[in-house]
C-alpha cells in the first residue's frame, strides 16, 4: 500500500536528485581537481624529504669519516709523542762526554736543549 501512494511522487523525486547530481558534478570535478593538485603537492614534498633525507645521510657519513680521520690523527700524534718520550729516555741514559764526542764528530745532530 505504501509504496502505491509514493508512486506517482516518484519521477518528481527522480527529477529533482538529477538536478541537484548535476549541480553537483561540477563542484566534485572542481573538488577532484583540488585534490590532484594537493597530491601532486604532496608528492613533491615527499620528494623534497627525501633529497634532504639523503643529504643528511651523505653529512652524517662525511662526519663520521672526519671523525675517523681525527681519531687516526689523534692516535698518530699520540704514537709520535710516546717515541719521542721513548727516544729522550734512551737520550738521557747516555753520559754527556759521550754524547759530546758524538756532536764533535758530527754522528748527532740533537743538542741536551731539545730532547
Amino acid at each position: 500500500p505504501h509504496g502505491r501512494e509514493d508512486a506517482p511522487y516518484a519521477p518528481m523525486l527522480c527529477a529533482a536528485y538529477v538536478r541537484q547530481q548535476a549541480v553537483s558534478i561540477p563542484d566534485v570535478e572542481k573538488f577532484s581537481k583540488e585534490i590532484g593538485k594537493q597530491q601532486v603537492y604532496i608528492d613533491s614534498l615527499k620528494e623534497r624529504i627525501g633529497q634532504e633525507s639523503e643529504y643528511a645521510g651523505r653529512m652524517r657519513d662525511e662526519k663520521y669519516e672526519q671523525e675517523l680521520k681525527v681519531q687516526k690523527s689523534n692516535q698518530r700524534i699520540f704514537e709520535l709523542q710516546k717515541t719521542n718520550e721513548q727516544m729522550g729516555r734512551l737520550l738521557s741514559k747516555i753520559p754527556p762526554e759521550i754524547l759530546e764526542e758524538l756532536q764533535k764528530s758530527n754522528l748527532v745532530f740533537v743538542s741536551w736543549g731539545e730532547v
